[in-house]
């Protein structure tokens, strides 16, 4: 009777195993799938923030490229000022006008003629008069 009594108790021992080895293969695999889902979280969160650093970059990228050219056409226009009062210490090109008519130049651009001494000004410090 103690052999039947074992039996019995050594199968509801292997049934309860089982159960046990199949509860914990589910509990596994729920967490393996929910880390699968957070990790793909991760990710979509590390895209976007990546995304958002790099429109921040180019942002500040081109803000500076911005002011370096303010700052460039600032120079420039200074250094055309420059350029037209030595000229104009000079004489001013015999006295002319750029439009040739008497009239001042439209929107205050050089002529294409000013333009080009202005570029190709003799800097020697010499006359060539």
């Amino acid at each position: 009777m103690e052999s039947v009594l074992d039996v019995a108790v050594d199968e509801a021992v292997q049934r309860e195993r089982q159960k046990a080895r199949e509860e914990m293969i589910r509990v596994r695999q729920g967490i393996q799938k929910v880390l699968e889902r957070e990790r793909k979280l991760m990710r979509e969160q590390v895209r976007r923030a990546t995304g958002q650093v790099r429109e921040w970059v180019v942002k500040k990228q081109q803000d500076q490229l911005l002011q370096q050219a303010g700052q460039l056409q600032e120079e420039a226009q200074k250094l055309q000022g420059l350029a037209r009062s030595r000229a104009g210490g000079r004489g001013g090109r015999d006295g002319a006008t750029s439009s040739g008519a008497g009239l001042p130049r439209r929107g205050g651009r050089p002529t294409s003629r000013e333009e080009y001494a202005d570029r190709y000004e003799d800097t020697d410090g010499e006359d060539e008069y």
